[in-house]
């Protein structure tokens, strides 16, 4: 699965380069990242929000980081939120944080 950010919104494609869906909400997508499993998606707002969706496209959490992020990727079963403040704020799953790296 590929990720595109287009026009604020997310487009999805398969592995060989066809539009499978497009992810809808506030067209203000930044950044959009898939995990190694295929399954799940982060999509970094202009907000500073982030947003975890199914490969489906449902809506599964948003994480309202204390710090705006401005990028979020996934690190293995975590996620990676980059804040605009310079540190990297690691999140599971579920939206817990777990620590801040300075």
């Amino acid at each position: 699965m590929i990720v595109k950010v287009n026009n604020g919104k997310v487009d999805v494609y398969n592995d060989k380069g066809s539009k499978i869906r497009i992810i809808a909400g506030p067209s203000n997508a930044i950044s959009a990242d898939c995990n190694s499993s295929q399954n799940l998606i982060l999509i970094t707002r202009a907000n500073g929000t982030v947003d975890l969706f199914d490969d489906k496209g449902s809506k599964k959490l948003t994480i309202n980081a204390p710090v705006s992020a401005n990028n979020a990727r996934f690190n293995g079963n975590d996620i990676a939120v980059h804040q605009r403040d310079g540190k990297t704020a690691i999140y599971n799953r579920s939206g817990s944080k777990i620590k801040i790296i300075p």
